[in-house]
């Protein structure tokens, strides 16, 4: 059983750092050929709605910051 929750967690882990990778890519890819496919614009909304969020919104980005980090 706990070799089905380590491989479970490792995909996880992996499908994770995949989109990283893929946000950073249209991130770049934003940058070249404005933002054809909308990902800097998205990343915005949702920076916007975090810091609408207040303290919730900041603690939540502390968390997801220290998860990430964590890996």
């Amino acid at each position: 059983m706990k070799e089905v929750f380590e491989f479970v967690n490792k995909l996880i882990g992996d499908f994770t750092q995949l989109l990283a990778g893929l946000v950073v890519i249209g991130l770049f890819i934003g940058v070249l050929f404005d933002d054809y496919f909308g990902v800097i614009e998205r990343v915005g909304e949702v920076m916007s709605q975090i810091g609408e969020a207040g303290l919730v919104g900041l603690l939540t980005l502390i968390v997801v910051v220290m998860w990430y980090q964590k890996k």
